[in-house]
């Protein structure tokens, strides 16, 4: 039976379909005051690598895509963001990443905003970036 996972943001919509199980996530980009009010709920690592980055415009396009990310992982896993956001670590690198056993990859999305898709992939490994 097929999985399916629904996201919206303004107006942009993003749908994921799987046989396995799948989330997805898009949101507008937040401003500068929401990145900084929100970083601390992150992995501590993660709210120090967003620090670091000097440019507030490239440190909101980390911090949605690290969002979005998490989300759509949260939604696949049936967790959802109730229980924090914090676990696991995925970093504020950009790129597709691995880990036990999940696929998370950006997608591509209009300008002013980010979206990603997480699903479960019995095949994949733990893959560091």
């Amino acid at each position: 039976m097929p999985e399916f996972s629904l996201s919206y943001s303004g107006s942009v919509v993003a749908v994921a379909v799987s046989v396995d199980p799948v989330g997805v996530d898009v949101e507008r980009l937040p401003d500068g005051p929401t990145v900084h009010a929100v970083a601390c709920l992150l992995d501590p690592r993660e709210a120090g690598e967003l620090a670091a980055f000097a440019d507030p415009d490239e440190r909101r396009r980390r911090f949605a895509r690290l969002w979005v990310m998490k989300e759509a992982y949260l939604k696949a896993t049936g967790t959802g963001i109730t229980d924090g956001v914090a676990q696991p670590y995925f970093g504020t690198s950009i790129g597709t990443r691995c880990t036990s056993g999940w696929l998370l990859a950006p997608l591509d999305a209009p300008a002013g905003y980010a979206a990603a898709v997480a699903v479960r992939s019995g095949d994949v490994g733990e893959v560091e970036e």
